[in-house]
This record gives C-alpha cells, structure tokens and sequence, in this order.
C-alpha cells in the first residue's frame, strides 16, 4: 500500500483530499482481481463506499478531483507512467490502471504479456478518444439544405 501512496504522492496529490484514500484502495483492489475485467462502478466505487461510510456518487467525485489535479500538475508524469501521450485527461479506471500499471507501483510487472496488459489498452483508449474527435469534427453530411 505505501508504494501506492508514493506513486499518487509523485503526481503531486496530497492526503488533504479524500480520493487520495480512495484511489490507493480502488488500485489495490484492481489489482487483486486479474481473472475478469473490472467494473469500476459496480466492483470498486460501493466497496469504498461502505468503507469509508460514503456514497459510490461521492468516491468517483473525489477520485475525478484527484485525476483533475494530477492532470493539470503533473501531466507529464502522468503520461510517462501511462507510457504514451494523452490528449485528454484519463477517466478514474484509466487513471486506476495507469497507476496500478506503474513500474513504481508493481517492479515486477512486465509491459505486453498477459499479465499486465494494461498500458496498450491505455494506449489503445488513447487513440480511439483521439479518432472519435475527429470524427465528431467532420461534417455530418456532405448534402446540405438549400
């Protein structure tokens, strides 16, 4: 778990804000479950929420607070650790996967095999947010009404 908090501490989040908790659990927990996908706001937000006495509304609110303030600080780390550049800010189970994916985080985690696969995804995510921009900035038809 200190690994955890070293790796949010390095994107400049503090213990001053509640997602700073709730993200090192959603990271241990994401990382604990390997066999099936994870659903954020099925498998993770209630859980922490229970725990901390909270709502599952409020755990990704304080968690998009601390994604927003590692974006706008720390970009640059935060695209090292995803190992690619990033147009938009991560959502919460990006953010969750770059930071469990992190060499910091996990040493003994090799990047392409089965085990961790998480960084192409984020790549791949990446991408895709990219192409869908574009595609939204396109002209919806070339006819137009006279």
């Amino acid at each position: 778990m200190s690994e955890v908090y070293g790796v949010i501490r390095k994107l400049g989040a503090t213990s001053k804000y509640k997602g700073y908790y709730y993200i090192a659990d959603a990271v241990e927990m994401a990382g604990e479950i390997r066999e099936r996908p994870v659903k954020v706001t099925k498998d993770i937000y209630p859980i922490i929420a229970r725990k901390y006495r909270s709502t599952p509304s409020n755990v990704e609110h304080n968690i998009r607070t601390l994604v927003n303030l590692c974006w706008t600080n720390h970009k640059d780390v935060l695209e090292e650790m995803a190992g690619c550049t990033m147009a938009d800010k991560p959502t919460n189970s990006e953010f969750i996967d770059i930071v469990c994916s992190s060499d910091l985080c996990c040493p003994d985690c090799v990047v392409g095999v089965v085990r961790c696969p998480v960084r192409p995804a984020v790549a791949r995510q990446a991408r895709m947010r990219a192409s869908d921009r574009e595609a939204r900035a396109r002209p919806k038809s070339k006819w137009t009404v006279v």
